[in-house]
C-alpha cells in the first residue's frame, strides 16, 4: 500500500508539474499573442508610414516636374531676351562703328575744307601783299 501512496504521490507530482509546465506554455503563448498584437500595430503603424512617404514622393516627384516646367519656360524666356538684347547690342555696335566712321570722314573732310580755306587766305593775303610790293 505504501506502494500505492507513492505512486499516487508521485502521479500527484507529476501532474502538478505537467500543470504548472502547461500553465507556463499557456503563459508564454499568451506572452506571444501579446507580442504579435503589438507586432501586428507596429506593422499596420510602418505600413501607414509608408503610404505617407509613398504618397509624398508622388507629390514632390509631381512638383519637381512642375517646377522643372516652370524653369524650363524661364529659361526659354530668359534665352530669348538675351537673344534679342545681343541683337540690339549688335545692331547698336555695327550703328555706332558706321556713325564714327562717317564722324571720321566729316572731320576729314573739315580739315581739308579749312585746310583749302587757309591756303586760299593765305595765297589771296600773298597776291595782295605780292601786288602792293610790285608797281
Amino acid at each position: 500500500m505504501s506502494d500505492d501512496v507513492g505512486v499516487m504521490v508521485e502521479d500527484c507530482t507529476d501532474r502538478r508539474r505537467e500543470e504548472a509546465r502547461l500553465q507556463d506554455i499557456q503563459e508564454s503563448v499568451h506572452e506571444i499573442r501579446a507580442d504579435m498584437r503589438g507586432l501586428e500595430r507596429r506593422l499596420d503603424k510602418t505600413d501607414l508610414r509608408i503610404s505617407d512617404i509613398e504618397r509624398e514622393t508622388i507629390e514632390t516627384q509631381a512638383a519637381q516636374k512642375a517646377l522643372e516646367a516652370v524653369m524650363n519656360a524661364e529659361h526659354r524666356r530668359l534665352t530669348d531676351k538675351v537673344e534679342l538684347v545681343q541683337g540690339s547690342i549688335t545692331d547698336l555696335a555695327a550703328r555706332l562703328t558706321k556713325h564714327m566712321s562717317e564722324a571720321s570722314n566729316d572731320l576729314k573732310q573739315t580739315f581739308w575744307v579749312v585746310l583749302g580755306i587757309l591756303f586760299t587766305i593765305v595765297g589771296t593775303l600773298a597776291f595782295w601783299a605780292f601786288q602792293r610790293i610790285t608797281p
